[in-house]
């Protein structure tokens, strides 16, 4: 198996850490995207940021509702870390290339497989001899693992690598 060590799966969307005026995150439920992020840039060597202001950063104070590829990716880029888009990607051959590169990879799956238009975000933090993916994710802040009968119908298509360094 081929997964990174040291991958900061306590990472969850239901954190209470949040600099709100009320003191309580403004929509946690639907921070997947924002937290992925913020594990995101533990595991490249930055600073934990609560998923709650880096919503906040995105949308405003009190803003919610999901989150997108372009709003995580400019967070990204305001960190200092570069970011590639790929659609459509195999989850397999994208976490190799981001191995190879020490970059981290971020993807979204289906949050429901009866709601075709739902969505969930999961860093991709290994793969399994036999094709599996290993993920982190956010909803529990935890590792979990999906085999490779498994993801293909969670697996929505669309991933994003990212590295150190600035866009070029």
């Amino acid at each position: 198996m081929t997964e990174y060590t040291g991958w900061p799966y306590w990472v969850t969307q239901w954190t209470t850490d949040t600099d709100d005026p009320d003191g309580r995150p403004d929509d946690p439920a639907n921070d997947c995207g924002p937290a992925a992020a913020a594990a995101i840039e533990v595991f490249l060597g930055g600073e934990y940021v609560p998923p709650d202001t880096i919503r906040d950063a995105l949308m405003g104070e009190g803003g919610s509702g999901y989150t997108t590829f372009w709003q995580l990716g400019t967070w990204l880029r305001s960190r200092g870390l570069r970011t590639d888009y790929r659609w459509p990607g195999d989850p397999i051959a994208l976490f190799r290339e981001a191995w190879d590169a020490g970059d981290a990879l971020l993807a979204l799956f289906r949050w429901r497989l009866d709601q075709p238009t739902s969505g969930h975000f999961m860093n991709v933090t290994g793969v399994t001899p036999d094709g599996g993916l290993v993920l982190h994710d956010p909803w529990s802040g935890s590792r979990r693992t999906m085999t490779a009968e498994e993801w293909p119908a969670w697996y929505k298509g669309e991933a994003m690598l990212v590295g150190p360094g600035a866009n070029t």
